[in-house]
This record gives structure tokens, C-alpha cells and sequence, in this order.
């Protein structure tokens, strides 16, 4: 078997589920989208409380 009929074969293999099951596919790619907005938001929550942490430490310091 060539690589390109493999990879033939798994693009048809995947492709038939997503066909048979578009609401898991749909799920699965709002969940996924879902899980990056989460992390990019926590990336930024922290950036945002390290910057007031340095701050309110340099108002102690003086």
C-alpha cells in the first residue's frame, strides 16, 4: 500500500464519520474553540495581576 493510498483511505475512513455524526464534529470543534479562548483568557488574567502585583509593590517601595 502507498502512502497515498493510505492517506486516501484515512481521509475517507475520517470523512465517513464526520458525515454520519456532523453534531459531534460541530461539538467537537466549538469545544476545542471554546478550550483556546479559555486558555488565551487565563494567559491573560495572569499577564494583567502579575502587572498590578509589580505595581502595587513598587507604590510599597516607594
Amino acid at each position: 500500500m502507498s502512502i497515498l493510498s493510505a492517506r486516501l483511505a484515512l481521509g475517507w475512513m475520517i470523512g465517513g464519520e464526520w458525515r454520519a455524526h456532523p453534531a459531534r464534529l460541530a461539538l467537537t470543534a466549538i469545544a476545542i474553540a471554546i478550550g483556546v479562548a479559555l486558555g488565551f483568557a487565563v494567559h491573560l488574567v495572569n499577564g494583567s495581576a502579575l502587572s498590578s502585583f509589580e505595581g502595587a509593590l513598587r507604590t510599597v517601595k516607594g
